[in-house]
């Protein structure tokens, strides 16, 4: 409740009491915000993980260095290698599983950030209101000759001070307190989500860029990985088959890259025959929903633009890739090659929930080879997953593939294991993304 200072006249306050509420109506938001992570004590703990790792990597490079020149020692030097990079990968899979975490409470975030939002324009809503009903009754009294009244009201520094003077309201009706008090009440609550969606937004800020950090050093390590495994026994060969192939008859390899290609391409006209199908299937069900008016549990399966977030990386504790997205061995290759000492048989897994499209697993030809056993368009055994929103994923090479056409497969769900059939020079994942029926470098949609 409040007493008025003077002022010259009640209209002044009036207009005093419209300036404020404008004022307190304007709030932006950044859905570009991202989330500070909670789990301080399980980060810390990896992060120690990982700094011991750190140490167990730099004793071995020692141990490598002094082994490197010695090629009686190949067999040890290669042992070492081995061990350093499977600490690489584990450091990475630290990395991976941080950042994937602090992507999930990024989300959640954002959503109460939006509830917030949507709570506080009910609150500017109902607290302009209440300023209508409040200034209405003071036009009354005033027009009813209220001179006590007046003089209390002249000389309001603002609307604050308007509603704590105790003295004004000892004049006004039971109403008017009510009304006064129900205000007072709405502006302190509202100013106090006020505060937490600020501070929240704050908190974004910060993550976003602990968030920037995690990447950077994901990407140093891989670039690290990379450059260690172009020195393991397994890549030399790799490396040795793919001269093989660059030393071949140009016609030969042209033929054979012809009629890959030409496989492919029926691949790629498939998976856009399916992403059509779920398109349609999807727009019957929101049609169907809305005849309805009942919700569905089928998810996304549809759509021009894919929705979601970061895909998962394929192969977990793997993260090295022997083959960029681009062109190769004079045809364009589609996707990545996810390589690394062990990978034979590693599991294989959803980068993103969705429905299995194509599964071939007619390849028996498991084995590192420098040309085309003619199986599944040069994939050998692998399938499709498509995701909704015109996005589908490509796992070729596998020795297995262990889910069916149809099924539906959550993220991170084990779908096959890692192999070398089909056109492969050594064991590893060919990774691709097709959008909207075009192949995208897969780098854009992971971590």
């Amino acid at each position: 409740m409040s007493i008025i200072k003077n002022k010259t006249n009640i209209l002044k306050l009036m207009a005093l009491v419209v300036c404020i509420v404008v004022s307190m109506g304007v709030f932006t938001y950044s859905k570009n915000h991202t989330y500070q992570a909670s789990a301080t004590k399980s980060v810390n703990e990896l992060d120690k993980q990982k700094s011991q790792n750190n140490s167990a990597i730099k004793e071995l490079e020692e141990t490598i260095a002094s082994l490197e020149g010695n090629k009686e020692e190949q067999e040890a030097y290669q042992q070492q290698l081995a061990e350093k990079i499977k600490l690489q990968n584990d450091n990475i899979d630290i990395l991976m599983s941080q950042i994937e975490d602090i992507n999930m409470q990024i989300e959640d975030k954002q959503i109460e950030i939006i509830n917030l939002e949507e709570e506080i324009g009910l609150q500017e809503v109902k607290i302009a209101e209440g300023l209508e009903k409040f200034k209405l009754r003071i036009r009354a009294m005033y027009i009813s000759g209220n001179d006590s009244l007046a003089s209390a009201l002249v000389g309001a520094t603002d609307f604050y001070d308007m509603l704590t003077k105790v003295e004004l309201m000892s004049r006004v009706a039971k109403y008017d307190n009510e009304l006064v008090e129900a205000l007072v009440a709405e502006l302190n609550e509202y100013n106090q989500n006020v505060e937490i969606l600020n501070s929240q937004k704050a908190e974004l800020e910060v993550s976003m860029a602990e968030l920037t950090v995690k990447k950077d050093e994901v990407q140093v390590a891989l670039d690290a990985l990379n450059a260690d495994m172009q020195k393991t026994q397994s890549e030399i060969n790799r490396i040795q088959l793919e001269r093989e192939i660059a030393l071949r008859n140009k016609e030969e390899i042209e033929a054979e890259n012809a009629a890959i290609e030409a496989e492919q391409a029926a691949i790629l006209a498939e998976i856009a025959r399916q992403q059509e199908a779920a398109r349609k299937a999807e727009e019957a069900r929101k049609a169907a929903e809305a005849n309805q008016n009942k919700p569905s549990s089928l998810g996304n399966t549809g759509g021009s633009k894919y929705t979601g977030g970061p895909l998962k990386w394929p192969v977990p504790g793997f993260y090295g890739v022997s083959s960029e997205f681009g062109s190769r061995w004079g045809k364009w290759h589609g996707g990545i090659d996810i390589a690394g000492g062990g990978i034979s048989g590693a599991a294989i897994v959803a980068a993103e929930s969705g429905y299995v499209g194509t599964v071939s697993q007619t390849c028996s030809h498991n084995y590192s080879k420098s040309y085309s056993c003619g199986c599944g368009g040069g994939y050998g055994n692998y399938l499709t997953i498509n995701h909704g929103g015109g996005l589908t994923t490509l796992y070729g090479h596998a020795s297995s593939v262990i889910v069916s056409s149809g099924q539906y497969v959550e993220r991170g769900q084990v779908i096959g294991y890692v192999g070398s059939t089909g056109f492969s020079t050594g064991f590893h994942l060919h990774f691709e993304v097709i959008e909207n029926g075009s192949r995208n470098n897969p780098r854009n949609y992971l971590y």
